[in-house]
């Protein structure tokens, strides 16, 4: 059992290490364009020479279906798109404004702290910003979401 943070952008690394096959990182790889991987190997993890395979400052981001959000540590901010939802029962979500919650305390992400925690909102807002240009991000339609 292990509860450190382990995503699906992590598989190809990891797969890639155990193969013993060295990724050649972001830029021209024999003529063609090779895109950065974003994900970490977790044989550390497997192996158990460590608990996790991310550093305090290490941040993960993500969209779906018109959904954001980003992770670091024990925090998140999600971002839910302000178009009608058929799904009656999620009464916590906040649509169309940025959520904050603490995922140790709160891993059931009932609670946004984002009043009450405006410094640490902005913080992760800031990587946010950094993921969409590091990823080439565009905005879904404000409409439908996509």
């Amino acid at each position: 059992m292990n509860d450190s943070m382990i995503t699906v952008k992590d598989i190809m690394p990891t797969l890639l290490e155990l193969a013993g096959i060295e990724h050649p990182g972001a830029g021209l790889f024999q003529g063609r364009e090779v895109q950065a991987m974003q994900g970490r190997s977790i044989v550390p993890v497997l192996t158990g020479a460590r608990a996790s395979i991310r550093e305090p400052d290490d941040f993960m981001g993500w969209e779906l279906f018109g959904k954001q959000a980003i992770r670091q540590g024990d925090w998140k901010i999600l971002y839910v798109p302000s178009i009608p939802s058929r799904d009656t029962r999620l009464p916590v979500l906040k649509p169309g404004q940025w959520q904050l919650y603490n995922l140790a305390q709160d891993p059931a992400e009932m609670n946004d702290l984002a009043a009450s925690n405006p410094e640490k909102l902005r913080q992760l807002l800031a990587l946010w910003e950094q993921y969409t240009t590091e990823n080439n991000f565009i905005y879904p339609d404000s409409l439908t979401g996509y």
